[in-house]
């Protein structure tokens, strides 16, 4: 077993992260286990966004959050990973069964 961290620029758009993918593969005979942080410029986005919620300016810190997650599910489109927002059983389309759910409902899946 191996253990494989990335952050930062090595996580930073769909094609590092592709290229991450093709690194892991490589290694699967070693069982690595896959740590990833925050995408490039992601936790320094976040801080901002907190700093600024922090001196009573909520809607400047949700529209910093919006930018973030935009980034986010414009990265893992282009990957191929379709994403979708947890309604009711009723209003929720097919669900790919390899997918990761959030603690806020959002829903990454492979198609």
């Amino acid at each position: 077993m191996i253990v494989c961290k990335f952050g930062g620029t090595s996580v930073q758009d769909a094609e590092a992260m592709t290229r991450l993918a093709h690194i892991i593969r490589a290694r699967r005979d070693k069982q690595p286990v896959v740590v990833a942080s925050a995408m490039g410029k992601t936790t320094n986005q976040l801080l901002e966004a907190a700093q600024t919620a922090a001196t009573g300016k909520r809607q400047e810190a949700l529209d910093l959050l919006t930018k973030i997650k935009e980034k986010h599910f414009k990265e893992a489109q282009k990957m191929g990973i379709a994403s979708q927002r947890i309604g009711s059983p009723k209003s929720s389309t097919h669900i790919s069964k390899r997918c990761a759910t959030s603690s806020k409902g959002w829903q990454l899946c492979a198609n």
